[in-house]
């Protein structure tokens, strides 16, 4: 065994000093990695096809700290289904050019996604909301589509304390109150099934917690970004 063992780490130096990583760092990202996999194993199928429709966060200047609102649709029933692609487009149309605005209330960024009409996070998924009621109630009530959100946890995490500052909060938090807020989000919002970097890439803890926790549901994917 501590042959064996010895052998492993070699293995796992050798690799971190090719790719020029820290060690330690190293080590942390492939356990949390390792967590992560481990968890999705036990998933329901990860939703492969997401499209942004409301780009926020701190590279948009906006208040909401969140990053990104998707539409989350399984991609074998999309490119298979005219009907389903023609409703996407027509009702977040007709939503977004509603208002006293009109045609110009659809702004784009230069990634193609719309910047919402409100910089207020309720009101952004209350939209969202209403987008995946509306598509699925005209495709028979079927469960097309579903809510993502991409939180870049990243931009609201303090690297010195541990802490994070997320949406409707007071005072910094530390990572299992923010779990907390993320499990009520969940029975809330029964649509949200797709979570994208809700904690900070180093807080290894953190990760292990939110996965136990969301072990039992299987609706729920979840996705880490890799730091480049």
């Amino acid at each position: 065994l501590s042959l064996s063992n010895t052998i492993s780490l070699m293995i796992y130096i050798s690799t971190a000093l090719m790719t020029n990583i820290n060690f330690s760092q190293f080590i942390a990202e492939n356990k949390s990695n390792l967590i992560l996999k481990k968890a999705q194993r036990n998933q329901g199928k990860t939703p492969n096809l997401g499209f942004c429709i409301f780009k926020t966060g701190k590279s948009m200047n906006s208040k909401i700290k969140y990053e990104r609102f998707l539409l989350m649709i399984n991609s074998e029933i999309f490119e298979s289904n005219n009907d389903l692609k023609e409703k996407k487009k027509e009702i977040i149309k007709k939503t977004l050019t509603a208002g006293k605005a009109g045609e110009n209330s659809m702004r784009t960024n230069n990634e193609g996604s719309f910047t919402p009409p409100s910089d207020k996070y309720e009101d952004v998924l209350k939209l969202m909301e209403g987008f995946i009621k509306e598509i699925n109630a005209s495709m028979n009530n079927q469960n097309f589509v579903s809510l993502g959100i991409d939180f870049n946890a990243e931009n609201f995490f303090n690297s010195k304390d541990g802490t994070y500052e997320p949406e409707g909060v007071k005072k910094a938090v530390d990572s299992n109150a923010l779990i907390d807020i993320y499990l009520k989000l969940i029975n809330d919002h029964p649509s949200l099934t797709y979570l994208e970097q809700p904690l900070a890439y180093d807080d290894i803890d953190g990760w292990g917690t939110l996965l136990e926790k969301l072990k039992d549901k299987t609706n729920i994917s979840i996705d880490r970004k890799s730091v480049v």
